[in-house]
């Protein structure tokens, strides 16, 4: 039996054990335990009406929505916690403690609640939110997770939020950047929306209290895993684009993500004046510690993220990680839409078509980073830490690949300068 199958097997058992003692599906479900539901069986009775194919909806995250994963090796969330790296500093050895994952059964029960509350909610909405459209994707984001957490931690369903940027106007999310909707609610019976932004600012990151025994990452992974689904068509472009790059031939992949853009404006001096906690490093910098991660871990093929052409020339010309690299959207220059100065003023000026653009490439880049089988990049990035997050969910739940991060530890605390990196505390 495949791996889709046997989750789609065991979603059945979560929605048969929290639909056993309610008369049709219920937003609010009884909490139940892993063990609970180890000791379950499905009888092969019908299952009770299900809206929008929730058992297909969460198989289909759980198991990758690109298709592409077979099984992971990676390590227990809790090695996140105050670390930059999976590898021993001193000897470059990867940490002990990696497995073959497997799914964890209290994430695949929190995506379906999420799933089928987003159909039968909405007379329970929370606040609608704003994403502003005034600073880059990856932080617009991370600015959604602290409303998610008091959404839910209200007992409240999370509406999808619309997005300000050029070229969306106000739309949803979910029509304007290829996510599927987080709830089938008629929008104009909703509240007036507010700035997640704003709203975050004032509020500390803490994971939901049912769930706060995980800890913050693991709540962040399941939190983004839910708030940023591709949508079908994103998926079939993205499934094209992983087979002409001949993805599964390579695996496993090092994701490897070389944020330049704006940072290196004046040299990077101003990111630290800024507290974004990050300079502007050379392709140097990178290699070193993806040539320790290939050499621990056997990567058989790099995928490249950068917004910096130049980098991507340079690694492909020189054979600079010693394996064969892969980029996608490689056609799109993306100095010309935001290489020109700081990325919150080049926005507001962006036509639309480009910063269509823009943001299409940017989901491309975290999706396939998530898909890869390691990460090397930096935590002071919001499309870094969000990445590794995302990967952990679709990798099984509790599943973080190695990673390598040169400058911060894992944080996710948006709009406050809480992040610890080696340059001093940073706006997280």
């Amino acid at each position: 039996m495949s791996r889709r199958a046997k989750t789609s097997q065991t979603v059945k058992l979560i929605i048969m054990r929290i639909t056993a003692s309610s008369s049709g599906l219920q937003c609010h479900f009884p909490k139940y335990n892993s063990s609970e539901l180890g000791n379950f069986r499905y009888p092969g009775q019908a299952l009770p009406a299900l809206p929008a194919d929730v058992v297909a909806e969460v198989t289909h995250l759980a198991t990758g929505p690109l298709g592409r994963s077979n099984l992971s090796i990676g390590y227990p969330v809790r090695i996140v916690a105050g670390r930059r790296s999976t590898l021993d500093s001193i000897t470059s050895q990867p940490l002990p403690g990696a497995r073959v994952c497997a799914q964890d059964p209290e994430g695949l029960g929190l995506q379906v609640m999420l799933a089928a509350g987003g159909v039968c909610g909405c007379a329970n909405a929370g606040k609608p939110m704003l994403m502003d459209g005034k600073i880059g994707l990856g932080g617009e984001l991370s600015a959604l997770l602290k409303p998610f957490t008091h959404a839910f931690d209200a007992g409240q369903m999370f509406p999808t939020p619309s997005i300000a940027r050029p070229g969306c106007n106000g739309r949803s999310v979910a029509a304007c950047l290829g996510l599927r909707p987080l709830d089938q609610c008629d929008a104009r019976n909703l509240a007036p929306r507010m700035s997640a932004g704003r709203f975050s600012r004032d509020v500390v990151g803490l994971p939901a209290r049912a769930h706060a025994t995980r800890g913050l990452f693991w709540w962040t992974s399941q939190s983004i895993a839910f708030i940023a689904r591709p949508d079908e068509e994103r998926v079939a472009r993205l499934q094209a684009t992983m087979d002409n790059l001949g993805w599964q031939s390579l695996r496993p992949i090092l994701g490897v993500h070389v944020r330049r853009g704006d940072t290196c404006l004046n040299g990077g001096a101003d990111e630290i004046r800024k507290h974004k906690g990050r300079t502007c490093d050379e392709l140097s910098i990178y290699l070193t510690r993806a040539r320790a991660m290939i050499a621990a871990h056997g990567y058989r093929g790099v995928f490249l993220a950068t917004d910096d052409a130049t980098v991507a020339a340079s690694a492909a010309s020189n054979d600079a990680f010693g394996v064969p690299i892969i980029l996608a959207n490689a056609d799109v220059d993306r100095k010309q839409l935001y290489g020109r100065g700081y990325y919150n003023k080049i926005l507001r000026r962006m036509r639309d078509n480009d910063a269509m653009t823009d943001a299409r490439v940017l989901l491309d880049d975290l999706f396939l980073l998530a898909a890869c089988d390691g990460f090397v990049g930096k935590f002071t990035s919001n499309v870094g830490r969000l990445a590794l997050a995302l990967s952990n969910a679709w990798k099984g739940g509790d599943c973080v690949v190695p990673f390598e991060s040169l400058d911060a530890e894992w944080c996710a605390d948006f709009g406050r300068r809480t992040g610890s990196s080696i340059h001093g505390k940073f706006f997280c």
